[in-house]
């Protein structure tokens, strides 16, 4: 009895944690299961990267020199607006949070915050042109 008010409490959040998780690819020579890897193409200096799925874009946009600023970094902003060109689905779905600051900031159907979303797949960005 206890374990299944565990379980039942506890599931939505393991199926939120595992919903994602790709299969593990292994090496054949030797054995070993490598993390899934994602590529993220930044279209304003046409530049692919390659990282392991879940990686936050925040963490990879400036390393790479993309165009995409940042302010508050914490989902208040906007500043960081981002227009996905291409893999909609290689990103985590937007909290409701990231939904009522893209509102706010007139955020179009294509549009994500950077400092919010993380990679599951490959994807296509560019930075929104800033006003």
């Amino acid at each position: 009895m206890i374990a299944n008010i565990h379980n039942q409490s506890q599931g939505f959040r393991a199926a939120n944690l595992y919903a994602n998780i790709c299969p593990f690819e292994g090496d054949s020579q030797t054995g070993v299961a490598s993390m899934c890897k994602a590529k993220v193409t930044f279209a304003d200096i046409g530049k692919t990267v390659t990282v392991p799925e879940g990686t936050r874009l925040i963490d990879i946009s400036g390393g790479v020199g993309s165009g995409i600023m940042y302010g508050c970094r914490q989902c208040g902003c906007g500043r960081c607006m981002t227009e996905v060109v291409a893999g909609e689905d290689g990103l985590e779905p937007p909290s409701v949070l990231e939904i009522k600051v893209l509102e706010h900031h007139e955020g179009g159907a294509n549009s994500r915050l950077a400092c919010q979303v993380k990679v599951r797949g490959d994807v296509t960005l560019r930075p929104r042109p800033q006003a």
